[in-house]
């Protein structure tokens, strides 16, 4: 199993030049794990020492732009309560002075479209193998699905 540094994903969130974004899963591919580790990064940016210093402190004066890592739909948050709202207002405003765009529904407009899937696809489009019909093998008249020659890809 892989294990995380929190310095390595410091380090990564500092290298996103202001004006871009970059998301939850690029970040984790960027430190070394899967795109399934998004979560994991999100955790530990979410964990840093200074995380309520953003309702005190300019932008310019963090150490960690964590503002510049975006959910891959490009939206900042889902669930908004009063707290959060304030969070996503003053993330957005200083990601629009940095020159990032959103669209009309609130996403960052470089990743509105991109990586969207249809709902219940469960793979991307590159992964997914076409469907066949499995057939008898040569050895049975039927389909013996414990046999490897009458259901390939089992």
């Amino acid at each position: 199993m892989n294990s995380i540094s929190p310095e390595a994903v410091d380090a990564a969130v500092r290298a996103v030049p202001a004006g871009s974004v970059i998301t939850y899963g690029d970040l984790a591919e960027r430190v070394g794990l899967t795109r399934n580790h998004a979560r994991v990064v999100g955790n530990v940016l979410g964990n840093r020492p200074d995380g309520d210093a953003w309702m005190t402190t300019p932008a310019e004066n963090h150490d960690i732009p964590w503002w510049r890592v975006v959910k891959a739909d490009g939206t900042l948050l889902a669930d908004q309560d009063d707290t959060r709202r304030q969070w996503v207002d003053w993330a957005k405003s200083v990601l629009v002075s940095e020159g990032v765009a959103f669209t009309e529904d609130g996403r960052v407009a470089s990743l509105a479209g991109a990586r969207r899937h249809p709902i219940g696809s469960g793979m991307r489009s590159s992964q997914a193998k076409p469907y066949s019909e499995p057939e008898p093998c040569w050895r049975h008249a039927t389909i013996q699905y414990s046999c490897r020659d009458c259901a390939p890809g089992r």
